[in-house]
């Protein structure tokens, strides 16, 4: 089904606000950015170390193998200070005039991969050093030692600090996979409802979880909390790994290209990536890390295929304008932020990680939910009202316009249900000199002595089994059970009081009568017209006896 143009005025607003939000959450951002301090007026900054050859040196900003590197630390007071920094994929050792005070060099199953990820550092150091000496190597050779926001001040304040710098992404990240966990349930949820086996929202929901586990590693706060970087880690590889294929499912579904050949091979390729990369890195082969560039590689496949099943799907109007403007700028979006994440990456400024590894990325995969969400709703929308319109036509359709009773074409769908019916009553009904009542006191009078018969016959008949009204005066009801002779005939008895009653209360201009007449119907021994007939039979004999009394 093709999305629903918006309404003039309507999409520049909706795309406005959207915009307005977006820029929110950038300015909000990058502010952060800038006021990231990890030293009050009690830490003192320690950014600055010596080699062995007496050169000043940034910390953070390291040449590529191992390193040594000294700082005089005689006048900092270590008493009400602690060593704080972050380290990414760096084994060190810390000395203090001499003597190892601190040595991070973690040992994690092999499934974890070689590396850590990023983790934070709270070192106590012996108060009246007066030299430390670190000794750094990176965990993957060829790379940078890496070290982040490294000062000597009171731990607790920089755990803080490092909440305070991070939580606003950390919670976007939480929002971005519940989002994805409610786009999941709605799916089940509407294709339910809809009666339809849609995967949109399915795919956007698993696509958005993938991205929030991926761009969470970077906040700091899930390696604080679980105090299990290399898990962390893992989660992350594994997610970017995964991420390839729901982002094409998703274009796939969305596109109505599901058949598409794209996507089993995408498929076979994610899940070889994860078992062979997963493989080689548990028996020592290489490492996640090492193997990035074939996730890489198979993101980029992705996008490929993607915006060839978006061109293609235009080409071929399976989707309209605005949808195909909806899904080139959403995509846009992500595949920019990702593209300048991995540019940062290469390039390796150190002092770009304060943005983290995926902050752009983050900010696009947002623009990207926020849009195809909001598009994917006006599709939902349209898809619910479209289905509650036809469920209202079909309901009219079984449906008599004057009396609100089932009409005859409900009853012939009834009749083939009770082909299978072990045992019931069929009744005949007729209302007696309605031709009267129509010819001499007119039709307005003649259509009220019929829905007041329909409603006497519904309170009668009615609360034993089913009514309709199958013609003019003609109605039929159905009574099911083993018992349904005596609630037909208990009904017959309610009817003829309810008609006494009638007449006595309303004193129509002509009296009511409604003739009826039943015959019982079994499933393995009768014929239901032959059923049909002898009711029918029955009622004119009660109907010829009403007016001879009459």
């Amino acid at each position: 089904m093709q999305i629903e143009k918006f309404n003039k005025w309507s999409q520049p607003v909706h795309v406005g606000l959207v915009i307005i939000m977006l820029l929110f959450i950038l300015i909000v951002s990058v502010c952060q950015l800038h006021t990231q301090k990890f030293y009050d007026s009690d830490n003192i900054d320690m950014t600055v170390w010596f080699t062995t050859n007496n050169a000043s040196i940034n910390i953070t900003d390291l040449p590529s193998g191992d390193i040594t590197l000294t700082r005089d630390v005689s006048r900092i007071d270590f008493e009400q200070r602690q060593i704080c920094m972050q380290s990414i994929n760096t084994h060190f050792q810390l000395y203090a005039d001499g003597r190892r005070i601190y040595q991070y060099q973690p040992r994690y199953p092999s499934f974890y991969g070689k590396g850590y990820g990023m983790y934070f550092h709270e070192i106590v150091v012996p108060n009246g050093t007066k030299t430390l000496k670190l000794i750094a190597s990176p965990v993957f050779n060829g790379e940078k030692p890496t070290f982040l926001n490294v000062c000597a001040g009171d731990s607790g304040f920089y755990v803080s600090q490092v909440f305070h710098d991070h939580i606003f992404d950390f919670c976007i990240c939480l929002l971005m996979a519940a989002c994805g966990l409610f786009l999941i349930i709605a799916n089940l949820i509407r294709n339910i409802q809809l009666g339809v086996n849609n995967m949109d929202f399915l795919t956007l929901g698993s696509f958005t979880i993938l991205i929030a586990l991926y761009t969470m590693n970077d906040t700091f706060i899930p390696q604080i909390l679980t105090q299990n970087p290399a898990l962390i880690q893992l989660v992350n590889f594994l997610s970017l790994m995964l991420i390839p294929y729901p982002g094409l499912a998703f274009v796939a579904s969305v596109t109505k290209q599901m058949r598409t050949l794209a996507l089993p091979v995408m498929l076979t390729a994610v899940l070889l990536n994860v078992i062979v990369s997963w493989t080689l890195t548990i028996f020592g082969v290489t490492d996640f890390f090492h193997l990035l560039h074939i996730t890489q590689a198979i993101c980029a496949v992705a996008v490929l295929l993607a915006g060839g099943l978006i061109a293609g799907a235009f080409r071929n109007k399976l989707i309209s304008h605005d949808y195909f403007l909806f899904l080139l700028i959403s995509a846009c979006s992500l595949v920019m932020g990702s593209l300048i994440d991995v540019i940062r990456a290469e390039a390796n400024f150190p002092h770009l990680f304060s943005m983290g590894t995926s902050f752009f990325t983050r900010f696009g995969s947002i623009v990207f939910l926020l849009l195809v969400g909001y598009s994917l709703m006006q599709q939902f929308s349209k898809m619910r009202i479209d289905k509650d319109r036809a469920e209202v036509k079909a309901q009219l359709a079984y449906i008599d316009g004057l009396t609100n009773m089932k009409n005859r074409l409900a009853f012939n769908e009834k009749e083939q249900a009770l082909a299978e019916c072990p045992m019931c009553m069929i009744i005949q009904l007729d209302i007696n000199n309605l031709k009267t009542v129509n010819d001499v006191h007119g039709h307005l009078e003649g259509d009220r002595h019929i829905i007041s018969a329909a409603r006497i016959i519904e309170d009668s008949f009615g609360k034993q089994g089913e009514c309709f009204r199958t013609g003019g005066d003609e109605f039929i009801c159905v009574i099911e059970g083993p018992d349904c002779k005596f609630r037909a005939e208990a009904a017959a008895v309610d009817l003829k009081r309810l008609v006494t009653e009638y007449n006595e209360r309303e004193n129509p201009p002509v009296a009511l009568q409604i003739a009826n007449g039943s015959a019982m119907y079994r499933a393995l021994h009768g014929n239901l017209e032959d059923t049909e007939r002898l009711a029918d039979e029955r009622m004119y004999e009660n109907k010829r006896r009403l007016k001879a009394t009459a």
